[in-house]
């Protein structure tokens, strides 16, 4: 603040200087140029006194530490500890959760009262929904091995008319046929 004191020009175009390095016992080096009548200066030199002093004031006290609530207290996705337990308690899975934030901040109400809405409780259905359908549905191809054609099976096509397109099971055929093993 004596920065301000040093720089600042009064009204009546007065002057001051002050050092910064004296001790608080030294006065403050005043120059008042001889252009202001004596009850200005006097006024003047009352004003810095008290400035003085309510900077030393000031200066002197400690400041008072911030209470923190606990509630207020966010996590990186700026979810705070009750938010999250609403949303554990809830089940809702972390996919959904940004959409939760989302209808909150849109709504400006809490996470938990989001949780409560209809909206959100009906997105959280059908997602869910879907997860379990996408869980339920066999998503690889079913590839079964080739299939071996039993003897009896290819004596019975063969005495229909149907021959087999392998050799293989040509083979087999003949092989049943004159009971060669």
């Amino acid at each position: 603040m004596s920065k301000e004191l040093e720089n600042e020009t009064l009204p009546n175009e007065t002057e001051e200087t002050v050092n910064p390095e004296k001790t608080e016992n030294e006065e403050i080096e005043i120059e008042i140029e001889e252009e202001t009548p004596a009850e200005d200066k006097d006024k003047l030199i009352e004003t810095l006194k008290a400035q003085k002093e309510h900077w030393k004031k000031k200066a002197n006290e400690k400041p008072q530490p911030k209470e923190e609530k606990p509630e207020a207290k966010e996590s990186k996705d700026g979810l705070s500890q009750t938010d999250l337990y609403a949303l554990v308690k809830n089940d809702v899975h972390e996919d959904d959760i940004s959409d939760v934030q989302d209808y909150a901040r849109m709504k400006g109400i809490p996470v938990k009262e989001a949780l409560k809405s209809q909206f959100v409780q009906s997105l959280l259905n059908d997602k869910n929904e879907k997860r379990n359908t996408a869980k339920a549905t066999n998503t690889k191809p079913n590839r079964s091995g080739q299939q071996t054609v039993s003897e009896e099976t290819l004596m019975a096509n063969a005495r229909k008319g149907e021959m087999p397109e392998k050799d293989e099971d040509m083979e087999k055929i003949v092989k049943a046929r004159f009971g060669i093993k």
